[in-house]
């Protein structure tokens, strides 16, 4: 990786905007609870994922990364403030039309694979699509497993496969729809070193030859290296950004903002 750019001075950011972006999150405050059991998990997030770009989330535990990938994602709604897919408004929209915007337009990527045991990988790759009634591009499918190098393994079940091969299953699943955006929460938390690495090359590679958005949670200062940024919460609120990432530049950012907790 190249070398870092400078970091900014700890603090309250507001991320740049810029002019089409892929998910746009405007003044998003999320609180559980109400009147002196109240939490606030996000306070005044202001950010914008584009096209063909890896962005990484990190902070501190209880920082507002699962939150904020949540209301990314239209998986939960904000307490206020404005979630953009494309020209999509999600905070406002019903429960019913939010479902096929994540199935036709979002990829999922967790930890724990999701994977359904009695389906071969091939089959837990094409679910989403037959599911929700898409014709299946078998071309694009066929380079996906290329890409992917399981090959060997689209007739084997998940007991079958190793954590790598499975998580990477779960890639070629997001993947196949051609969706707007990739949310990832801690891919490579189950795996070692090695599937892990593969993993984020795949991601890598989505985003290089694929012009995929990624946008990954993760803890690891090795799996953030590999974004094009990596954006830093603390206290629910984006508070810096950093370009070009390096393993050691990210995790003497988090070894701060550790401490600050």
């Amino acid at each position: 990786m190249t070398a870092e750019r400078s970091v900014r001075k700890a603090g309250p950011a507001r991320v740049d905007t810029p002019q089409n972006p892929v998910v746009l999150l405007a003044d998003v405050d999320v609180t559980y609870g109400t009147g002196s059991a109240a939490v606030v998990a996000l306070r005044k997030v202001n950010i914008s994922f584009t096209a063909a770009e890896f962005t990484a989330v990190m902070g501190p535990s209880g920082s507002g990364k699962s939150t904020l990938l949540k209301c990314a994602a239209g998986l939960m709604s904000p307490t206020s403030g404005s979630v953009r897919l494309g020209d999509l408004e999600l905070t406002a929209m019903p429960e019913a039309e939010l479902a096929v915007v994540r199935r036709r337009k979002i990829g999922f990527v967790f930890q724990a694979f999701n994977l359904l045991p009695a389906l071969t990988a091939e089959e837990n790759i094409t679910l989403p699509s037959l599911l929700d009634k898409r014709e299946i591009d078998r071309e694009w499918l066929a380079e996906l497993i290329r890409k992917f190098g399981l090959e060997e393994r689209t007739g084997h079940r998940p007991h079958e496969l190793s954590g790598g091969q499975q998580q990477r299953v779960a890639v070629c699943r997001a993947l196949l729809g051609r969706p707007d955006v990739i949310f990832a929460d801690e891919p490579t938390g189950a795996l070692d070193s090695h599937a892990g690495q593969q993993v984020l090359d795949g991601l890598r590679t989505a985003v290089d030859t694929m012009g995929q958005s990624v946008v990954m949670v993760t803890h690891n200062p090795v799996a953030a290296a590999h974004a094009d940024r990596v954006v830093f919460l603390a206290d629910g609120t984006v508070v810096d950004k950093l370009e070009k990432p390096t393993s050691d530049a990210v995790a003497s950012r988090m070894n701060r903002l550790e401490r600050r907790a």
